[in-house]
This record gives C-alpha cells, structure tokens and sequence, in this order.
C-alpha cells in the first residue's frame, strides 16, 4: 500500500513479525500439591515441603532456620534474608498457618564484644599527649564515638504489613571510617555494578607503593594518593593504546586500600579492568588474544617511571609537605637519593588471572569499596592497655594469627587511615567512567 498508493519506499526487514502465543504456566492445584505431600514416608521431609509450599521460602532460606526464629505464638516465621530490602510481611494465602517477617539487620549484626569505640573512649586522651588530631580526624573520632548511642537519635523499625516492631534502634554515623557503618551503601554499590557489567571476563591489577614512600605520603595525603591514581591510569591507558598491545581504549573501575593486614600504611590501588577495549572507531570491541592482559614487569617499569617524574615535578615546584618523619627530605640531596632508591627498586604490579564471572568481579571489589582498615570482630582483647587483633598473614598462605598491640599505638596506626576530607576512594575510567557508563557499556551489553 505504501509502494503503490503513497509511492514511498518500504523496507520489508522493518515489518513487524506476529510474536508466537505464549501458554500460562501450569499451576498445580491445591488437591494435587496436598497428594505430592502426603506421598512422603518421611516426616522430615513432608515438614520441608510443606513448608516451602506454604510460606513460599527458598530452599536457602528454609534450611536456615532455626529454632528461635518460630514465634509460635504470633504465628510469624523470622527469615534471615541478605542483602534485605525493607521489614516486611506476607501472608501465607496458601497454608494460613504462618506470616514472614524479613528483619532489616545486616548480617552477623550482633555486637562484638569489643570495639572501636570502645578503645577510643578509654585511650583517646592518652593519644592525643602524644599525638595531634587533624580535622579529618576529629570528625571521624567524634562520628565513631556517636554511632548507634542516644547522641544520634533512634528509630523505630517495623513491618509495614502487621505493624510488628522488630527493634528500637539508635541512628548509625553513617562515616565512612566507621566500623559499624558502609554495610547498606556496600550493597547498593555492588548492585548498581552488576547492571553495569560487561558480558567478558575480567582481571584484577593491584599497583602498589613502595614502603620508603610512606613518610612522604602522611604527609602529602591528597596530593600523592590522587598522583598515585594518576600515574596508574596513564600505565594502563598508554599500554593499551599501543597496537602491539592493544590497541583499544580500556577501562578500569579502582579502589584505593590504604591499609595492609597489620594496620599499618599500605596504600595501593585494586583495578579491575575488562579484557579489552573500544576501538578508535568507538565501535568494535578488541580482546588480547593472550591469556595474560598485560605484562606485569612492563607496566611495573612504565608506572614507576611516570609516579617518580611526576613527584619530582612536585618537589620542584613546591607543592609537597614535610611533617615528621619526612622532615629530612626536605633537604635536596635528601630527596635525590630517595629518588635514586625508587629508580632502582623494582615496583610490583600483579596481575592476576581473569576471573570466573562477572558477578564474581563486583562481589570481589564490593570487600574493599565500603570498608575501612579493621573492622570490630577482628579486635580480641582490650586489657591494661593493650588491643589484640587477629591479622592474615599471606606471606604464610593467609594464616590467621593474633597480635598485641599498646592502645595508643592501635588508635595511630587507625586513624592514619582517615582519608583527606572529599577524597574519592573509588574511581571509574576510560570507557567505564561516569561520563561513558550509560552510553559505551550499555551498547556492547546489547552486542
């Protein structure tokens, strides 16, 4: 009718085809799943299916139940739900016997029985005679000792069905150097990740500083962390770039841990980038044919190289601070020979091998993204001054063990992971920046 009356053009492949009729799932009625029911010789067994047919649980849920969480009473099954999305209720239209109650708590949200806060309290003051507090500091401190006490505030939390109220809870800091905290906004995080990913594999790249930095850096904080995104970034992106390669614009989603096992200062950077990269032609997707996305000792060599000349272009412009122990390399030759100590040590860059899924990445990078340094269940003891702590060491295969440390020194090595007010730990490049989240990605998701 086009062609013929109207006299426009008409592309066939552009009409609509008629979509196949799709048949209702078949339900089984109450008769039958009552028979399938009591065809089971086993008691055990009749008691699970009854109940996932009942209340309609998961089977995860339903074999993580415990006594305690039958209120036989109220006629209300608690299920431990993760990650939880509200305190709910549904009824049991089915069985009449049961309503679920999802609680909003976190998992293994009972309190330890020692804290952070705790030691802050007691050994604050002793701190402070020998230390100084900055700002960063004073904030983190004082939202630590608030969090989840009357200071705050409270809140009720109930079901928005029954009206039950599950807790009565004090209002969380919501800091993110807090120990108690970041738990919600780690997985919301994981989740806005998983709908951004890419259907590739993945690895992981760990950039890490040299130990002869880490006076420099307490004292530059800012300035020599964000120089460390920097000059990792450009490693990554130059050697991609580079046909023999690459050849393709790649892309990194990095996290930056300051803090190793032991608390003490360990900056490094997590990067987990695709396998890949866009093409100049902002359409083809290019892969290494290899199993190795980049030579670790290479970007070692060129990452290095690239941190140093750019530190030294700050010491020669006066952009650096000298505080404690930093002091001496104020002094030029001083800081020459740290130079000529970096220039010959060789970094480390690891590269691991891709990992197994997509979900698998963002679930690995989730550890790191909303965590600080020590969290309160790896604290022992707290006794006459002295905190215990557990610690992994993966110089022996991550064998766990405990070490005892004076209360004052505990709070420094802590606190010294209180990063720079409006520094961001988390940073997002090439084509998985922010700017080309919603347009590069969502197109090769469609490939």
């Amino acid at each position: 009718m086009l062609q013929d009356v109207l006299g426009r053009a008409w592309d066939r492949r552009l009409l609509p085809r008629a979509r196949k009729e799709k048949s209702l799932p078949q339900v089984l009625s109450p008769e039958d799943a009552l028979r399938i029911i009591n065809a089971l010789s086993n008691v055990k067994h009749r008691m699970i299916l009854s109940l996932l047919y009942g209340t309609g649980l998961r089977m995860s849920e339903a074999l993580g139940l415990r006594v305690n969480d039958v209120d036989s009473q109220r006629m209300v099954l608690v299920i431990h739900r993760y990650p939880p999305l509200r305190a709910t209720c549904t009824s049991a239209k089915r069985s009449g016997i049961y309503r679920i109650c999802f609680p909003i708590a976190p998992p293994g949200s009972m309190r330890p029985s020692f804290e952070v806060a705790d030691i802050l309290r007691d050994y604050l003051d002793g701190y402070k005679a020998r230390y100084r507090l900055s700002l960063v500091q004073q904030k983190a401190v004082q939202a630590i000792l608030n969090c989840r006490t009357a200071a705050l505030g409270g809140h009720v939390d109930c079901c928005a069905a029954c009206g039950h109220v599950t807790a009565i809870s004090y209002n969380s800091c919501r800091n993110r150097h807090c120990p108690k905290c970041q738990w919600s906004a780690q997985q919301r995080w994981i989740q806005n990740r998983m709908e951004e990913l890419l259907p590739v594999k993945y690895f992981h790249l760990v950039f890490t500083l040299p130990q002869e930095l880490n006076a420099l850096m307490s004292s530059n904080e800012a300035k020599l962390y964000g120089l460390l995104f920097q000059a990792a970034w450009q490693t990554l992106s130059q050697l991609c770039a580079q046909p023999e390669w690459l050849g393709a614009q790649p892309g990194r989603i990095a996290v930056l841990p300051t803090w190793g096992q032991n608390l003490s200062l360990h900056p490094h950077l997590h990067y987990i980038v695709p396998d890949g990269g866009l093409a100049p032609d902002g359409v083809t997707w290019m892969k290494r044919p290899d199993k190795c996305f980049l030579p670790g000792r290479v970007m070692a060599r060129l990452f290095r190289g690239k941190f140093l000349h750019q530190l030294n272009a700050l010491y020669a412009a006066g952009g650096l601070d000298f505080f404690g122990q930093a002091q001496e390399l104020q002094d030029q030759p001083k800081f020459r020979q740290l130079l000529g100590l970096l220039y010959k040590k060789e970094w480390v860059v690891y590269a691991k091998q891709p990992f197994g899924g997509p979900a698998q990445v963002v679930n690995y990078l989730g550890r790191y993204t909303h965590r600080i340094a020590i969290s309160n269940r790896r604290i022992q003891q707290v006794d006459q001054g002295k905190v215990t702590i557990l610690y992994k060491d993966y110089r022996k295969e991550g064998q766990e063990k405990s070490m005892t440390l004076d209360a004052v020194e505990f709070i420094r090595r802590f606190l010294q992971h209180c990063l720079p007010h409006g520094f961001q730990k988390i940073q997002y490049s090439g084509i998985l920046s922010t700017r080309n989240r919603k347009t590069k990605p969502a197109n090769l998701q469609k490939c």
